[in-house]
Protein backbone atom coordinates (compact mmCIF):
# COMPACT_ATOMS: atom_id res chain seq x y z
CA UNK A 1 0.00 0.00 0.00
CA UNK A 2 1.52 3.63 -1.32
CA UNK A 3 2.19 5.56 1.69
CA UNK A 4 0.34 9.35 1.66
CA UNK A 5 2.09 12.66 1.62
CA UNK A 6 1.78 14.43 4.90
CA UNK A 7 2.88 17.94 5.54
CA UNK A 8 4.30 18.57 9.47
CA UNK A 9 6.18 22.18 10.62
CA UNK A 10 7.37 22.32 14.34
CA UNK A 11 10.09 24.50 14.58
CA UNK A 12 11.16 22.14 17.43
CA UNK A 13 13.33 19.60 16.37
CA UNK A 14 12.60 16.69 19.09
CA UNK A 15 8.69 17.45 18.21
CA UNK A 16 9.16 17.50 14.76
CA UNK A 17 11.09 13.97 14.95
CA UNK A 18 8.80 12.62 16.99
CA UNK A 19 5.77 13.46 14.85
CA UNK A 20 7.88 12.09 11.98
CA UNK A 21 7.97 8.61 13.30
CA UNK A 22 4.75 8.07 14.00
CA UNK A 23 3.21 9.30 11.20
CA UNK A 24 5.81 7.43 9.15
CA UNK A 25 5.16 4.37 11.31
CA UNK A 26 1.54 4.62 10.25
CA UNK A 27 1.41 4.66 6.71
CA UNK A 28 2.05 8.18 6.15
CA UNK A 29 5.12 9.27 4.27
CA UNK A 30 5.92 12.89 6.13
CA UNK A 31 7.29 16.18 4.72
CA UNK A 32 8.70 17.60 7.60
CA UNK A 33 9.67 21.52 7.79
CA UNK A 34 11.52 23.68 10.03
CA UNK A 35 9.67 26.75 9.40
CA UNK A 36 6.35 28.31 8.23
CA UNK A 37 8.42 29.83 5.52
CA UNK A 38 10.11 26.89 4.38
CA UNK A 39 7.01 25.48 4.01
CA UNK A 40 5.15 28.00 2.20
CA UNK A 41 8.22 28.32 -0.42
CA UNK A 42 7.83 24.42 -1.07
CA UNK A 43 4.03 24.24 -1.52
CA UNK A 44 2.47 24.59 -4.96
CA UNK A 45 -0.63 26.80 -4.77
CA UNK A 46 -3.37 24.15 -5.00
CA UNK A 47 -1.77 21.76 -3.49
CA UNK A 48 -4.32 19.23 -1.62
CA UNK A 49 -3.58 17.07 1.27
CA UNK A 50 -2.81 17.91 5.22
CA UNK A 51 -0.66 19.81 6.85
CA UNK A 52 -0.09 19.04 10.83
CA UNK A 53 1.34 22.55 12.39
CA UNK A 54 2.87 22.29 15.40
CA UNK A 55 2.47 25.92 18.04
CA UNK A 56 5.01 24.40 20.46
CA UNK A 57 6.57 27.89 21.14
CA UNK A 58 5.79 31.33 19.59
CA UNK A 59 8.31 31.84 17.52
CA UNK A 60 5.77 31.60 14.60
CA UNK A 61 2.40 33.07 14.20
CA UNK A 62 0.55 30.37 13.71
CA UNK A 63 -2.56 31.75 13.69
CA UNK A 64 -1.70 34.03 10.88
CA UNK A 65 0.07 30.70 8.93
CA UNK A 66 -3.51 28.58 9.26
CA UNK A 67 -5.61 31.92 7.95
CA UNK A 68 -3.07 32.82 4.87
CA UNK A 69 -3.21 28.81 4.10
CA UNK A 70 -6.70 28.93 3.80
CA UNK A 71 -6.98 32.37 1.57
CA UNK A 72 -4.15 31.21 -0.37
CA UNK A 73 -3.90 26.95 -0.35
CA UNK A 74 -8.01 26.47 0.42
CA UNK A 75 -7.45 22.96 -0.38
CA UNK A 76 -4.62 21.80 2.30
CA UNK A 77 -6.61 21.00 5.55
CA UNK A 78 -4.44 22.21 8.33
CA UNK A 79 -4.44 20.65 12.14
CA UNK A 80 -3.03 22.53 14.81
CA UNK A 81 -1.16 21.40 18.01
CA UNK A 82 -1.44 23.70 21.17
CA UNK A 83 -0.47 24.34 24.58
CA UNK A 84 -3.32 26.61 25.10
CA UNK A 85 -6.80 25.45 26.35
CA UNK A 86 -9.49 27.46 23.76
CA UNK A 87 -9.57 26.14 20.21
CA UNK A 88 -12.22 28.64 18.95
CA UNK A 89 -9.67 31.40 17.77
CA UNK A 90 -7.60 28.63 15.24
CA UNK A 91 -11.28 27.25 14.50
CA UNK A 92 -12.14 30.86 13.23
CA UNK A 93 -9.07 31.52 11.67
CA UNK A 94 -9.12 28.27 9.25
CA UNK A 95 -7.67 25.61 11.22
CA UNK A 96 -9.58 21.98 10.45
CA UNK A 97 -9.21 20.95 13.91
CA UNK A 98 -6.87 21.58 17.18
CA UNK A 99 -5.12 19.06 19.40
CA UNK A 100 -4.10 20.03 22.68
CA UNK A 101 -0.62 19.14 23.52
CA UNK A 102 -0.53 16.24 24.87
CA UNK A 103 -2.57 14.89 22.37
CA UNK A 104 -2.87 11.34 21.71
CA UNK A 105 -1.88 9.42 18.13
CA UNK A 106 -5.05 8.25 18.29
CA UNK A 107 -6.48 11.47 18.04
CA UNK A 108 -4.18 13.06 15.61
CA UNK A 109 -4.74 10.02 13.17
CA UNK A 110 -8.40 10.92 13.55
CA UNK A 111 -8.25 14.11 12.96
CA UNK A 112 -5.46 13.35 9.78
CA UNK A 113 -8.33 10.61 8.52
CA UNK A 114 -11.12 13.18 8.47
CA UNK A 115 -8.75 15.86 6.88
CA UNK A 116 -8.68 13.08 4.41
CA UNK A 117 -11.74 12.03 3.71
CA UNK A 118 -13.14 15.84 3.50
CA UNK A 119 -10.41 16.48 0.67
CA UNK A 120 -12.24 14.37 -1.60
Amino acid sequence: MKKQLLFIISEDHRNLESLRSITSANNYEPKCFHSAEEFLQYVAPRQAGCVVVDSHDAVVNVGAFVACLRETISQLRSIVIVAEEDDTDWLRLGAFAVLRRPCRAESLFEAIDRARREEN
